[in-house]
C-alpha cells in the first residue's frame, strides 16, 4: 500500500483496514516527524481523497500554526474555567504551542465524504484527555477539544 504524498504505507496489526507511513515532517510543526494514519487505505477512492487533505495540510506552516492560536488557546481556556488544569501564566495566546506535543496524524471521513485530518497531541492542561487538532479537508483549523472522536462542534 502507498500514499502518493507519505509513501509506502504499513498496516496495523490489530487493524487490517488501518495503515501508517514512516515519521514524515510536517511544516506546521517546525517539520516536526510524525506518522500519518490512513483508516480506510485499502480503498482507492479513500486513499486519493486522504492524499489530496494530506496534501493541503502539507502547504500550512508554522505562520498558519500561529494564527491559529487563539482556538488552541480557547480550549486551555475552557479547561482552565471548569478548574481542570493549573494556570500557565500564558503571556500571549501564541506561547500556547509551548505547551502543546503533537505526536501522530489521522486521516478519516465521515459519512458524506467529507475529510478531516486530526492532529492528535499531548499537552501539560489536559493529561487524560490531550488534545486533537482537526482540520477540515486539511484546509483549515476547525476544531481544538480533547479526544472525543468528534470532529466538529
Amino acid at each position: 500500500m502507498e500514499s502518493k504524498i507519505a509513501g509506502k504505507l504499513k498496516p496495523l496489526d490489530y487493524d487490517p483496514d488501518y495503515f501508517e507511513s514512516e515519521p514524515y515532517p510536517i511544516p506546521y510543526f517546525n517539520n516536526k516527524k510524525l506518522k500519518i494514519g490512513f483508516v480506510e487505505a485499502l480503498y482507492e477512492s479513500y486513499l486519493s481523497g486522504a492524499d489530496r487533505v494530506l496534501e493541503n495540510f502539507l502547504k500550512l506552516d508554522t505562520s498558519e500554526k500561529f494564527k491559529d492560536s487563539k482556538i488552541v488557546y480557547d480550549y486551555y481556556d475552557e479547561v482552565l474555567l471548569f478548574g481542570y488544569t493549573e494556570n500557565l501564566n500564558i503571556k500571549t495566546v501564541e506561547d500556547i504551542w509551548n505547551f502543546v506535543y503533537p505526536s501522530e496524524i489521522i486521516i478519516d471521513s465521515d459519512e458524506n465524504g467529507i475529510f478531516y485530518l486530526c492532529v492528535s497531541c499531548g499537552c501539560i492542561w489536559e493529561e487524560e484527555h490531550g488534545l486533537q487538532l482537526v482540520f477540515k479537508e486539511g484546509l483549515t483549523l476547525t476544531r481544538a477539544s480533547g479526544h472525543d472522536g468528534a470532529y466538529s462542534d
